[in-house]
């Protein structure tokens, strides 16, 4: 028998690069993320275990169903309102204890409102026949983008909300005050604070708009004076023992609107903060932080600006778990951020940002969540950023990425009035570019004459 012929080392070679072009040209056209579907690595892990309840600390699951793989909550917890998705309950932050009382920061008044939202709401069974909603292929909503409207003037009111438009139209934040029957009402008491707390959050996105050069407010609900539309909601006894519960008696009443975010102030002390997320990661207005009803809820021991930035954060896309810093659980790792802690992900943080103040600040250099102008290429400008969200009030700055200029085959420079290319120097050089004249054909003189 005749002795198999050996490859050669430049034909194994060939072979293995020729495969990795493939390889990684299939990735390309498939987007991102097709690397990792190719090694069955695609997505979160679903939930495999629930922790076990802290009270302590608001860490309570009741209500909470780990999505099961291929659902569209996989790697967070299923609620029973339709597409619906949490990461989850939030710990404490420092100078925060569930279990305690914050007292208001502003002087109490008094307001008669309704205890339902009266304005008309979309009936579930006409959101999908609805021009702007359409159904995923998931069965959940998919958020279609809607026609530009004529740009609303924005004005800044004395309580230090933005105000555009009517205060009314359009996808805005509801501020609630929520309690269940069994509890005695502290809305006059505590009206003036919600507002003041409100306010702090709009200053909270806007600050960190600005460490990127651009401007960003909350789109509150707001009365004719330009200050937040707050609502007072009691819920039957029990409305307030879960998350679900709460959303489920919110529905009931109205509060499920598909243009809007639900801030909620729980008179209760069973969790710190805990909000819905969608986790969806793809850009542009089609992303489900889009749309609508999101819910993010506050408890009393934790009434703060920073704890309602923070779910309003979740509600409005952050933080994805493909994110550069991403936790896994709906978090970054890199500190000081108002987004980033040790979670249920069982990751560290590390300290990216030593301004202790980044703690009431959105996004530790703006490459994970929140950026009003990010470069070319970068993970913001081909995934999700919170700062694009329909339910913020762009002001200055881009929200799209800057267009990367394209690279062309010479690099013409006008050097001693001629023009130059780069080429590559001969071979056995050392592999640097160099500056040559370029070369061109010199034209013939004809004779005279002719």
């Amino acid at each position: 028998m005749h002795a198999r012929p050996q490859k050669s080392r430049l034909t194994r070679r060939l072979v293995t690069t020729f495969g990795v072009v493939v390889l990684g040209a299939t990735a390309a056209i498939a987007g991102p993320g097709a690397f990792q579907s190719l090694f069955h690595e695609r997505g979160p892990m679903a939930i495999s275990q629930v922790p076990a309840d802290n009270p302590e600390l608001g860490l309570v699951y009741q209500g909470l169903k780990p999505a099961k793989k291929g659902a569209p909550c996989v790697g967070g917890y299923e609620l029973t309102e339709r597409d619906q998705c949490s990461h989850g309950p939030d710990v404490p932050p420092p100078g925060l204890k569930v279990h305690a009382d914050v007292q208001p920061v502003a002087a109490a008044t008094q307001q008669s409102v309704p205890a339902t939202d009266t304005a008309a709401a979309p009936a579930e069974q006409t959101v999908l026949a609805d021009d702007n909603v359409a159904e995923g292929a998931d069965g959940g909503f998919a958020v279609v983008a809607e026609a530009a409207d004529a740009a609303a003037p924005v004005t800044m009111g004395s309580a230090g909300v933005a105000c555009d438009g009517d205060g009314v139209t359009g996808k805005r934040v509801q501020v609630l005050y929520v309690r269940d029957a069994g509890t005695a009402s502290q809305f006059s008491k505590y009206l003036e604070s919600f507002r003041t707390w409100s306010a702090g959050v709009d200053a909270i996105y806007n600050a960190s708009a600005q460490e990127t050069g651009g401007e960003r407010h909350v789109r509150f609900v707001t009365t004719a004076d330009c200050k937040v539309d707050v609502r007072e909601v009691e819920l039957p006894a029990g409305g307030m023992a879960t998350f679900d519960a709460t959303i489920n008696g919110l529905k009931a009443l109205g509060y499920n609107r598909t243009d809007r975010k639900y801030m909620i102030f729980g008179d209760a002390k069973v969790y710190c903060g805990i909000g819905t997320f969608a986790g969806d990661t793809q850009p542009g207005e089609k992303n489900r932080s889009n749309g609508g009803p999101g819910y993010g809820r506050s408890d009393s021991g934790c009434w703060a600006a920073s704890v309602a930035a923070h779910e309003l954060g979740h509600n409005l896309g952050a933080v994805n778990n493909n994110a550069p810093n991403s936790s896994k659980a709906g978090h970054c790792l890199d500190e000081h951020d108002i987004m980033c802690y040790n979670d249920s992900g069982g990751l560290k943080t590390f300290v990216k940002c030593a301004d202790p103040n980044g703690e009431n600040r959105m996004d530790c250099n703006h490459d994970d969540y929140y950026n009003t102008n990010p470069s070319p290429g970068s993970y913001l400008a081909t995934n999700w950023n919170v700062a694009n969200n329909q339910f913020l009030i762009a002001g200055s700055g881009g929200t799209t990425p800057r267009r990367r200029p394209r690279l062309r085959r010479r690099l013409r420079h006008r050097l001693h009035g001629r023009p130059r290319r780069l080429r590559p120097p001969p071979r056995g050089r050392p592999r640097r570019l160099r500056l040559h004249r370029s070369r061109r054909p010199r034209r013939r003189r004809r004779p005279a004459g002719r």
